[in-house]
């Protein structure tokens, strides 16, 4: 034979041993998915008969989704969602079922939106997709915007700090009687400061930089450790875990 003869019965003979191998590969990985599905039902049955004896269960709005065959099978008639202006709209969408008979929303539709990762499926962008647009603003602005119930109280802010707020995107707030009796803050001549500085912000790391979005600023963390330092010398504050030592450099 001529040498492009035995070159063209070695290639079919290498493809008969591939095929060969392929088959057995995709015989095998059958098997594993089989397997593996046979698995989570025992787990998931492990799980549901677990879930089915508790009152309440919560999870994220990621397991949620991740788990949407258990909680199909859960049949829950009532789903609350917390921060619910911060989740996606196909999130929360991902926990309800044919047996849902009641949603309750709870979040702040005038804090922050969730995070569509691309910007031209934002709001801001103006393009009309509004992926960052969660259930619970689109409720709040629109025909149902008569069904929403505000907590108009807070008990969490001096009235100076409430104020902030008030005076820009919550004119009804009004304060509880125990915000103003919060003793002045030792070691400080007003209770509200604004901080400017000049040194610019970086990106986190590897990950952050891809997304563009989470930064660090090291100069603020010193900032903040001085701070925080120096009010936990006053007689008036004092840590809540004594154990905690403070590390000489904020950044190690």
């Amino acid at each position: 034979m001529s040498r492009r003869e035995r070159e063209s019965i070695v290639i079919d003979c290498l493809n008969l041993i591939r095929m060969n191998y392929l088959n057995r590969i995709e015989r095998i990985t059958q098997q594993y998915l089989q397997a593996k599905t046979q698995l989570e039902e025992l787990y998931a049955h492990a799980h549901l008969t677990v879930l089915r004896g508790a009152k309440i269960v919560g999870m994220t709005t990621t397991g949620a989704a991740k788990f949407q065959k258990l909680i199909a099978a859960l049949k829950p008639a009532i789903v609350v969602c917390e921060e619910a202006a911060e989740v996606l709209e196909s999130h929360v969408l991902a926990t309800l079922s044919q047996h849902t008979k009641q949603l309750i929303l709870i979040g702040d539709h005038m804090q922050l939106r969730p995070k569509a990762q691309v910007y031209d499926l934002e709001v801001d962008s103006g393009k009309g997709y509004d992926l960052d647009k969660s259930l619970f603003e689109r409720l709040a602005d629109g025909p149902l915007k008569k069904n929403l119930v505000t907590l108009t109280t807070q008990r969490r802010m001096r009235p100076m700090i409430a104020n902030l707020v008030r005076n820009t995107l919550y004119p009804k707030l009004s304060d509880h009687i125990s915000v103003s009796g919060y003793p002045p803050v030792g070691g400080m001549c007003e209770n509200l400061y604004w901080l400017d500085h000049k040194v610019l912000e970086k990106s986190g790391g590897m990950e952050e930089e891809t997304l563009g979005r989470s930064k660090v600023n090291a100069h603020e963390v010193k900032l903040v450790v001085a701070l925080t330092n120096y009010l936990i010398s006053q007689v008036h504050i004092r840590p809540s875990n004594q154990d905690v030592v403070p590390f000489a450099d904020p950044l190690h």
